[in-house]
């Protein structure tokens, strides 16, 4: 068994797989698992030749289903003790195997936290890590861990936007072995790792950056818009399911509920073009249609609870001054 099992969903990603890979088939002790999902470019085709030519990398292929179908099937067949998910325009450095060695001798924790890169066009950007020093996290620390990676923005200045992701992780694979991916929603990762997060006992926090994140044309960082809005709101309802939300919550974990309620709540916004297109009677048809979903009122019930900072509260007061909430 190897230790580790790295998954890859692979969509229309021919220019970015030899730099995905290469630093993965230095590894030892990994199998890499790359699922393609109806590529319409040569994807396939480069990943069988990786695949000829190392014994550890399989490779399937499907019908285009979306990467949260394409993670479940890569899900199905690892064999290693922990497992990694990477996207096929990231990359993993490789000495990341080598802490892995280290952490699972010592510790054998349930989950690994790291830090990530995010790289864009020649830049990039360190996020700022929850904890300056590696560790094994106590009751108190894993809690507020959890916190972040559902949703938890406070006055640490520490954003929730790579904690919800799940490829700067590795997962123990008896941990979430019957977690799957949900399809047809935005926001997967962190509604998969809100679910994991209930089922983890111990958590180690490494305080290095191994993943580099890019976003790229054709990927699917860039496919997620359409819909957005029914989209997240079956998210959003199937987290607050899995997160046991409601009023005897405790606190810390209902903030972090409700801060990824505004967070998918902006993106919306975004995403409908209500910050480029001034018109007040678009403006207002966006935010009645985001409001017409009973999570998101439910948000605007529960503001209280949220961090805010001079943008959240001039957006919600400007919200408020146009609908009726």
């Amino acid at each position: 068994m190897p230790l580790l099992s790295i998954c890859i969903p692979v969509y229309n990603g021919e220019k970015y797989i030899g730099n995905c890979l290469e630093p993965l088939v230095k590894m030892d002790d990994v199998e890499i698992i790359c699922v393609d999902d109806g590529s319409k470019d040569n994807s396939l085709v480069i990943l069988t030749e990786y695949k000829n030519k190392y014994d550890n990398i399989i490779v399937m292929s499907q019908t285009n289903q979306g990467q949260s179908s394409a993670r479940t099937r890569a899900l199905e067949v690892v064999s290693g003790k922990y497992v990694a998910f990477v996207d096929v325009d990231d990359w993993l450095e490789t000495r990341a195997i080598t802490f892995l060695k280290e952490i699972d001798s010592r510790y054998c924790p349930d989950f690994v936290q790291f830090g990530v890169v995010s790289e864009y066009d020649g830049w990039n950007s360190r996020k700022k890590l929850l904890y300056p020093e590696s560790k094994l996290l106590n009751e108190k620390e894993s809690k507020e861990l959890y916190a972040y990676v559902c949703g938890l923005i406070d006055d640490k200045d520490i954003g929730h936007d790579y904690f919800g992701l799940v490829s700067c992780k590795f997962y123990k694979t008896d941990v979430i072995k019957n977690i799957r991916f949900v399809s047809n929603i935005v926001g997967e990762d962190t509604l998969f790792a809100s679910e994991a997060g209930t089922k983890i006992t111990s958590t180690y926090f490494l305080s290095e950056y191994l993943y580099h994140y890019t976003s790229s044309e054709g990927s699917y960082s860039h496919s997620i818009m359409k819909d957005i809005i029914p989209k997240s709101e079956r998210m959003l309802v199937s987290m607050k399911k899995v997160m046991e939300i409601d009023d005897s919550s405790e606190e810390l974990i209902r903030k972090a509920f409700y801060n990824r309620c505004f967070y998918m709540f902006e993106w919306c916004l975004r995403a409908m073009g209500f910050y480029m297109i001034k018109e007040p009677s678009y403006q207002h048809a966006v935010l009645s249609e985001i409001l017409s979903k009973p999570i998101y009122r439910e948000l605007f019930n529960n503001l209280d609870i949220i961090y805010t900072d001079e943008h959240k509260i001039n957006l919600i007061n400007f919200v408020k001054s146009r609908c009726s909430i």
